[in-house]
């Protein structure tokens, strides 16, 4: 692990220089690229959707293939240990705990006669989540991404991830996926 020590100069010139730096979000040209693949996917829905999951992640699908079944799930149960289910489960119990303490708390109360203040908490109706996926998988980030919408209330959660090169998901974010309660899994 690298310390830096802030109060010398050196250190002070590499924080200048990480400030200064330019990243990915102020890059125009990747920018307007960006807006017009969403454009058209919008405008043209699955079959621009599936167009571009071959070209970057170089996996043809069909409109058939997106959205993941009930038995990709029972497969998926079958390949993963049983040790990392459980390591899940212990991840997610302890995800849960810590978000569960995270919650404002919604209350009402009357200053004088006829009038209530009130402040309430509510959470949104649907929530879609991306998960990293084609070359690695991260079934963390489905837990600390999922777990708080579940524990908010979250009605529908919705997520997608890219395929792997056979065409599907990481059988470990597919069970992550599962044992929070996503309704909706899809590959693109």
């Amino acid at each position: 692990m690298r310390i830096l020590r802030t109060n010398t100069k050196e250190a002070k010139r590499r924080i200048k220089r990480i400030l200064n730096r330019k990243t990915l979000l102020e890059d125009k040209r990747l920018e307007k690229k960006v807006k017009e693949i969403i454009e058209d996917v919008r405008k043209k829905g699955n079959k621009a959707l599936l167009r571009y999951t071959k070209r970057f992640d170089g996996v043809s699908l069909s409109s058939k293939r997106l959205k993941v079944s009930k038995r990709e799930i029972e497969e998926a149960r079958r390949l993963v240990d049983k040790d990392f289910i459980k390591a899940l489960k212990k991840a997610y119990q302890n995800i849960r705990r810590y978000h569960e303490k995270q919650l404002p708390k919604s209350f009402k109360i009357s200053s004088r006669k006829g009038v209530i203040l009130e402040e309430r908490y509510q959470p949104i109706e649907r929530v879609g989540l991306y998960i990293p996926g084609e070359r690695a998988f991260y079934p963390s980030t489905v837990l600390m991404a999922g777990v708080p919408a579940k524990i908010a209330g979250v009605k529908e959660i919705i997520m997608v991830s890219p395929p792997q090169r056979d065409g599907r998901l990481s059988p470990y974010i597919v069970m992550a996926a599962d044992l929070v309660g996503i309704g909706e899994i899809y590959r693109a």
